[in-house]
């Protein structure tokens, strides 16, 4: 009778092992399907990442002459987090002020940085603010779809006339 059990724990463990290596196997086709498919969009995540945040700032700190150059956005709780992360170390010449939305500015914000999910849809080129100050479109920065945001970073231009005060594309 003990030969009749290892018989059969014999015939178990051969028809288990040939049973975990089919399964071994189609888990093995079925990641390699499925980084297949997903290789562009992780290719995209490795090359253009969540975003270009630091670059941009650091382009943005590149422009800005000295002093305190301030900043505003469409997202105060998404971007203001970004922009203090990212942002070049302050000097006693220059630094960046994040300027809330809320927070009443007479003359407006030096760059105005805009956030979508879209990638396809192309960055206005220049807008008007309600505070009538136009900003002209300084640097479109893309992210890999997957996470994160692309902006369009806004730099302010000439002031605009006193009697216009923005119209349908007015963002401040």
């Amino acid at each position: 009778m003990p030969f009749l059990y290892l018989f059969i724990a014999r015939v178990l463990d051969s028809a288990f092992d040939k049973s975990l290596y089919r399964i071994g196997r189609g888990a093995l086709v079925a990641v390699l399907l499925s980084i297949g498919v997903q290789t562009f969009r992780i290719w995209n995540l490795l090359d253009v990442k969540r975003g270009h945040y630091r670059q941009a700032l650091n382009d943005m700190w590149q422009a800005s002459g000295s002093g305190n150059t301030t900043i505003s956005s469409d997202n105060d709780r998404r971007n203001e987090l970004l922009v203090v992360f990212y942002s070049p170390p302050g000097s006693p010449l220059k630094s960046f002020n994040y300027v809330r939305g809320n927070e009443d500015v007479a003359c407006g914000t030096d760059w105005f940085i805009t956030h979508t999910q879209d990638n396809e849809e192309p960055a206005d080129q220049q807008f008007r603010a309600q505070s009538g100050n136009n900003y002209v479109l300084f640097e479109d920065c893309p992210f890999a779809g997957n996470s994160g945001w692309r902006w369009a970073i806004y730099r302010r231009d000439a002031p605009a006339d006193e009697g216009d005060h923005g119209g349908a594309d007015s963002r401040l």
